[in-house]
């Protein structure tokens, strides 16, 4: 996405972090890391010294986004009156569900706290070779997050890692198993895991980044999601179309 100015960014962080604590990230770097549709990063540091990244919200998008859900919901409605078994997509109730995630991705104060969970399931499961950047809490607000700056290689940069003797694959796969095991023990995980938000970090680890959308599973809902790899992998498709209808829940009557 198109980046917005810098002067934009000072503004938002003078705003929400006022002038004093502002004054406290020090050489940021004017040119984003990266520009997205939420919000655009760039690298900084702290008086002190450390390395961080600061992810800073784009100005009004607040209230553009909401306006759009609401019209998003309009439209629903309507294919949902109108358009012959519309109801077996349920169009509102897609709608809604992506509001609230959205609404939840537009504060950056859930985004830390879902950092802090992930690297407490990390230690918890004993994986001291995986994490995700720990947030300074102190510089987040709704609109800005401050957070550990990584170093490394995002992993589709292929020849890049071969190059450096990493065996890439059992990276990933210790990256996968990691996520399975958070979607299993805990019911907590990254929603939206791809290339760019999977890191073979420069300290032989491996990082995840964007947290601001994560899933999160009751516990009948991960007993469920066990079954369905089981029955997926062994190849047991009737108990597959069980848990499936079991997962959509009674129809409205």
């Amino acid at each position: 996405v198109k980046p917005y100015p810098f002067d934009a960014v000072k503004r938002t962080l003078d705003e929400e972090l006022g002038a004093e604590k502002a004054a406290q990230l020090i050489d940021i770097e004017p040119k984003q890391l990266a520009s997205a549709s939420i919000a655009q990063v760039h690298s900084a540091k702290l008086s002190d010294g450390t390395l961080v990244v600061i992810k800073v919200q784009r100005p009004g998008i607040i209230p553009r986004c909401m306006a759009d859900m609401k019209l998003m919901r309009m439209l629903a409605r309507l294919i949902a009156t109108f358009r012959k078994d519309a109801a077996l997509a349920n169009p509102v109730g897609v709608i809604d569900d992506f509001t609230k995630t959205l609404t939840e991705e537009l504060d950056f104060r859930k985004e830390a706290a879902n950092l802090d969970r992930f690297n407490a399931i990390m230690r918890e499961l004993g994986h001291k070779h995986i994490r995700c950047p720990v947030p300074h809490h102190e510089y987040t607000t709704r609109k800005v997050l401050v957070m550990e700056r990584f170093s490394g290689l995002r992993v589709d940069r292929f020849e890049e890692i071969k190059a450096r003797g990493i065996d890439g694959e059992s990276k990933l796969v210790d990256g996968l198993r990691a996520w399975f095991q958070c979607v299993v023990f805990y019911g907590f995980f990254h929603g939206d895991v791809h290339a760019g938000n999977l890191m073979l970090l420069d300290d032989d680890t491996i990082g995840f980044l964007d947290f601001g959308i994560v899933g999160r599973f009751d516990e009948k809902a991960r007993y469920l999601v066990t079954d369905y790899m089981i029955a997926f992998a062994s190849g047991n498709y009737k108990r597959l179309a069980e848990i499936i209808i079991e997962m959509a829940g009674k129809p409205d009557t």
